[in-house]
């Protein structure tokens, strides 16, 4: 019986026959001092062993109906308002450890559907992108123009951009856009942003271009924007 179930009056009669056991004996006098009784404990009444008829014998009588078990005076409600309270405890345990469990899966998209969190871009790079940088780059149908400015290290880049199809030079329109960056790798920082457009040259209709501003560190302090890797494998190196 588990832990918390050993102070009610339960026994194990699964293979209880009727006949006398320690167990049921034990069973029935924790019943009667949880209810105030004091008389002695009921025993069960002896059953019958049906014996096997002689072999020439064409009928076996059945056996005889095993007899009446001795009754067991009702539970207090006091009792059973305790056993109430001990099975919603167990309950809310059970289900606090599932909800525990639950919460422990790793997912990797993150908490509440968002990307998970990356390291921020260095501070080397902050310092730089602090003030704002021009910068032009395209991908496989647009081109981009614009500034660049990082306020801190814990908050997004700013993109202020004029966009123009690639192969047209049609003009797309001027966009202000959040820009969420981390750093890829020593002396590495990556900033992606979305920019939405009502159609271009190769792609009728409305979409979305994602670029991945990749800027990396030189010799001499300077942060140049160098590539825009919109996906891997396709990368657009900026024209120096």
């Amino acid at each position: 019986i588990p832990l918390e179930f050993r102070r009610l009056q339960a026994a194990d009669l699964s293979r209880w026959q009727g006949e006398a056991s320690p167990e049921f004996e034990q069973f029935c006098d924790a019943i009667a001092r949880n209810v105030g009784g004091d008389g002695p404990s009921p025993q069960p009444q002896p059953q019958p062993v049906p014996r096997p008829a002689p072999a020439p014998q064409p009928f076996v009588p059945p056996a005889p109906p095993p007899g009446p078990v001795p009754p067991v005076k009702a539970r207090s409600s006091k009792a059973m308002w305790i056993g109430i309270g001990v099975g919603v405890l167990v309950l809310g345990g059970i289900a606090s450890m599932v909800s525990e469990q639950q919460a422990d899966r790793h997912d990797p998209v993150g908490p509440r559907g968002n990307v998970a969190p990356t390291p921020a871009p260095s501070q080397d790079f902050s310092a730089a992108a602090g003030p704002g940088m021009a910068l032009s780059f395209r991908d496989h149908a647009l081109t981009y123009q614009g500034r660049f400015t990082m306020n801190g290290v814990g908050s997004p880049a700013h993109l202020s951009i004029d966009v123009h199809d690639g192969k047209t030079g049609r003009s797309l329109g001027h966009r202000e856009l959040d820009a969420y960056g981390h750093a890829d790798a020593p002396g590495r920082n990556v900033f992606a942003a979305q920019v939405e457009v009502d159609g271009d040259s190769v792609t009728p209709g409305r979409h979305v271009h994602t670029v991945n501003l990749v800027f990396e560190q030189r010799p001499d302090g300077s942060w140049p924007l160098v590539r825009n890797c919109s996906a891997p494998g396709d990368c657009y190196d900026v024209p120096h």
